[in-house]
């Protein structure tokens, strides 16, 4: 006899069995179809348990994510040296940036020199200390705040803090690349070509100990 139409429902029909097959024209009575489907074993779903793997298929897995957050991670680490003197510091190297940031400066020595380029004009050129960081400014008369140059010995001032203080040379150089020049003690990255802006880290037994940055104001 036929089956009722709500007797199997249709995703019963969808089923691989992994021992035996089961018809789905076979018209047997309900109970008959259940002894059919215990002997046969538990049904399970195509792809899982029970299915040879196909060994030309990369598996879609916590395996292959994880390879994949791997190889981020790894592009992520790779550093252009191309600008780093304007990327290296988390905030732009002005007294106002700074403040907003950090909160007022320990202190800061101030002094006058004459413009070089316009007559009777004087720059302000300011000294800027923080713990951890000190830094140079030349400001011309009713003009903005212009760095010549910081020093960095602590990592909280940097945008990236895993080529900071106490990061091994070696580690520095995988992720910017082989320095512009080099000494022992020092790793020198100037990849601007058109005026020279060097980001220098200077090393103390084999990790860094102090991030100079040098900026060109003419």
């Amino acid at each position: 006899m036929k089956l009722p139409a709500f007797a199997l429902p249709a995703s019963w029909w969808g089923m691989t069995w992994t021992r035996c097959s089961v018809s789905a024209s076979l018209r047997l009575p309900v109970a008959a179809l259940l002894i059919a489907a215990a002997a046969c074993g538990r049904a399970q779903p195509s792809g899982q348990e029970g299915v040879e793997a196909d060994p030309d298929v990369v598996a879609d897995g916590p395996a292959a994510g994880n390879d994949t957050a791997r190889s981020s991670a790894s592009a992520a680490d790779t550093i252009s040296c191309a600008g780093l003197h304007d990327r290296i510091l988390r905030v732009p190297p002005t007294r106002a940036a700074f403040l907003a940031e950090y909160g007022p400066p320990d202190s800061v020595a101030a002094s006058i020199e004459p413009n070089r380029h316009v007559p009777d004009a004087v720059d302000s050129l300011f000294v800027v200390f923080y713990p951890g960081l000190v830094m140079n400014i030349r400001t011309p008369q009713a003009g903005r705040d212009m760095a010549t140059g910081v020093t960095i010995q602590d990592n909280s001032y940097l945008a990236y803090p895993d080529i900071g203080m106490e990061t091994p040379a070696v580690r520095v150089t995988a992720t910017l690349g082989p320095p512009t020049r080099r000494r022992d003690d020092l790793l020198i990255y100037d990849c601007d070509t058109v005026v020279e802006q060097p980001v220098a880290f200077r090393i103390v037994d084999g990790r860094v100990d102090r991030i100079d940055i040098s900026y060109y104001v003419d």
